[in-house]
């Protein structure tokens, strides 16, 4: 099916194809909202995923639409399987707590007794190119240093 000019509207699952839509609410997608809606967690959020609404089983509202040229205009996503709430409760943890949180992860991920063995394990996996990245912590406390002067 060619789409252009046209409105995919899916409610309760059930996928319409129409020409006109009342548009006038100016209803938001719910994506944004939804602890789940980054790219890598959630298909629809997949920067090069261009599917059709009805491709999406999660998705049970929605609406797409597409210009003249085919070409998606709009996917708002007003009902779905998926949605989780985000945590909007405004806690933060203070810069001393990020930081033993992202030092007691390092040490569970390298399987480090402490964060100076941790920090070892890196830069020798590093240095055998063993890393997704070659930045060492190391090196990026030493940026960070140089950052703040």
């Amino acid at each position: 099916m060619e789409l252009k000019n046209v409105y995919l509207v899916k409610k309760n699952g059930v996928v319409k194809v129409m020409n006109t839509f009342d548009d006038s609410k100016k209803e938001g997608t719910k994506c944004f909202g939804c602890a789940k809606g980054y790219p890598g967690m959630c298909p629809r959020m997949d920067i090069d995923n261009q599917m059709r609404i009805d491709k999406y089983d999660f998705i049970v509202s929605g609406i797409q639409s597409y210009d003249e040229k085919g070409k998606m205009k709009r996917f708002i996503v007003s009902e779905c399987f998926d949605y989780k709430e985000k945590d909007n409760s405004g806690e933060k943890l203070s810069i001393k707590e990020k930081s033993e949180l992202a030092n007691s992860l390092m040490i569970e991920y390298f399987g480090a007794e402490d964060i100076d063995d941790a920090i070892r394990t890196q830069e020798r996996l590093a240095k055998e190119g063993k890393l997704k990245t070659n930045t060492t912590i190391a090196e990026q406390k030493k940026l960070v240093k140089k950052l703040k002067k």
